[in-house]
């Protein structure tokens, strides 16, 4: 799938879900697989959604372009796409914007840069994908009782956030989403890790949650990589898995 396809399935989702008279954030919401029952919470959840959408919408743009296909076959209706899924709108009534999008011109546009377009992406299974969101909600729910030391909560609650974005993101953006949040997570354990080593020294409990947290991570990055030697014959991706297993070593 590339990023016209995926634009267009979250489009067409929108489209046909969203009803007169509701928030233009639930309707995102729903059609990006978020929870809408997230009250205050659902425009920070919503709002880099709607972001990441924006710039795909840019990289299809850049792509037709490079493919010589003349602006003026799409930009007009691109451009009401960009203005549809600004953040500031996600306050407003969906009746208001419902019409920049359902246009048939603009649809149109999208499908016919679905099928020019390369579709070369990596997909990791959707089972798969919901069992490892399921993990994270589940490690973050544990972190909210945990009485953890400071360096240690926060890395934990850093690599988790960044996971469950990407998990959010992978409608957006594929595969690229969760392969940047691993990279920025090996990233983040080597920096951490001198602390957390001091910390759970003095609280030992702590080690398990790391622990965890770490087999989670190392979880995400095993499933890319199976998905990536998949399509593609190799994968960077278990360079990172054995690198977050030599960070979960240091700590011993």
């Amino acid at each position: 799938m590339n990023a016209a396809q995926r634009l267009l399935l979250i489009i067409q989702a929108a489209s046909a879900s969203g009803q007169r008279g509701q928030q233009a954030a639930s309707v995102w919401a729903a059609s990006l697989q978020i929870n809408p029952e997230q009250g205050d919470r659902l425009e920070a959840l919503v709002g880099p959604a709607l972001l990441a959408m924006l710039g795909e919408l840019d990289a299809v743009s850049a792509g037709l372009q490079d493919l010589g296909v003349p602006p003026s076959l799409h930009e007009s209706q691109f451009q009401r796409l960009r203005e549809a899924l600004s953040p500031a709108r996600m306050r407003e009534g969906w009746d208001g914007i419902v019409g920049s999008i359902q246009s048939p011109d603009v649809t149109l546009a999208l499908g016919w840069a679905s099928f020019v377009l390369p579709n070369n992406d990596t997909e990791v299974p959707e089972p798969e994908r919901q069992a490892l969101a399921a993990l994270l909600d589940e490690l973050a729910k544990e972190l909210e009782g945990a009485s953890l030391p400071q360096a240690t909560r926060e890395y934990l609650r850093r690599q988790v956030q960044a996971m469950q974005t990407a998990l959010r993101l992978y409608a957006v953006q594929g595969f690229a989403a969760m392969r940047d949040a691993s990279g920025q997570c090996v990233a983040a354990a080597y920096s951490a890790m001198p602390a957390i080593k001091a910390e759970i020294e003095t609280q030992p409990p702590a080690r398990t949650i790391v622990d965890k947290c770490n087999g989670i991570i190392t979880r995400v990055m095993e499933a890319c990589a199976g998905a990536e030697k998949l399509h593609r014959g190799g994968s960077a991706m278990i360079d990172m898995a054995d690198a977050i297993r030599k960070v979960t070593g240091l700590l011993s």
